[in-house]
């Protein structure tokens, strides 16, 4: 899948592809961070070490009648200039949320013309 598919339909900047899976409906796209991107969150130096790795499961806007998933498996980091450790930035979701801001977007945008109900149909 190409990177710029990625940015332009899930906001994914700086992701790269890792596998596609399909189950019960729905389909779920799995990313990584691109290494050459990673920075350290408290002081932005590029001097980091990658620790643990875990996934974080995002909905996203559906593609026709399937839902989407974005699994995001993202690295615990840790500076070797400001001694810092913190999990690297989602970047396509807002903290502690799990859905993408394009859903979100969606959201607002079907509720000018539908009522909530319809829409929570619509998109399950």
């Amino acid at each position: 899948m190409s990177a710029s598919l990625l940015y332009h339909a899930f906001g994914a900047a700086h992701y790269h592809y890792v596998k596609s899976e399909y189950c019960g409906g729905e389909i779920r796209l799995h990313l990584a961070k691109n290494p050459e991107k990673q920075r350290c969150i408290v002081c932005r130096s590029r001097r980091i070490i990658r620790q643990g790795k875990r996934m974080y499961p995002i909905r996203s806007v559906p593609i026709g009648s399937k839902s989407v998933w974005v699994c995001l498996h993202l690295h615990q980091l840790e500076c070797k200039e400001c001694g810092g450790r913190r999990q690297e930035s989602r970047g396509i979701a807002d903290p502690r949320k799990s859905y993408t801001r394009q859903l979100a977007r969606l959201v607002l945008d079907l509720t000018k013309v539908m009522t909530l109900h319809d829409v929570s149909c619509f998109l399950k």
